[in-house]
């Protein structure tokens, strides 16, 4: 029998090596430059979302680190004179030399003294057993001083 020779072709394939992405460049039809298109135009949407929350979140955080920030430098300056700025409730009093003394209302020290107003060396009037209801009703009893209304 005779054997057969099969001719080859140079370009034809012989056995397979194996498979591998690649990228290369591909025609669009009209379709698909619409949907591109509509694409576009949804990421530049969100992008622009996106750049938006992410000023937002800035902004807060920048608001948050400036807090922390005041708050740090009142704790650093606490530990390095050992002192501390607190609101606290202070009662004044007026002496009899008319100075008025400023007491820390919990620990009873006295925080400074000074001169008296003339509005706080003004005594006050006594209102009576209601207080502040005798002085409401009695609001415009003396407007008249004496002198009697036509």
């Amino acid at each position: 029998m005779a054997k057969q020779t099969k001719r080859s072709n140079a370009h034809e394939p012989v056995r397979k090596l194996g498979e591998r992405t690649e990228t290369i460049e591909v025609k669009l039809s009209p379709a698909q430059i619409e949907d591109e298109r509509a694409r576009v135009i949804d990421l530049l949407q969100e992008r622009d979302e996106l750049d938006e929350e992410w000023k937002n979140i800035k902004a807060a955080h920048k608001a948050k680190i400036a807090d922390l920030d005041s708050k740090l430098a009142a704790a650093r300056g606490a530990v390095s004179s050992g002192k501390v700025r607190r609101e606290i409730t202070i009662e004044e009093w007026v002496t009899r030399q008319n100075e008025v003394i400023r007491i820390h209302k919990e620990t009873r020290e006295e925080l400074g003294r000074r001169n008296a107003t003339a509005a706080e060396l003004q005594e006050d009037l006594p209102l009576g057993d209601h207080g502040a209801a005798d002085a409401a009703s009695d609001e415009h009893a003396g407007d008249d001083f004496g002198e009697t209304e036509h």
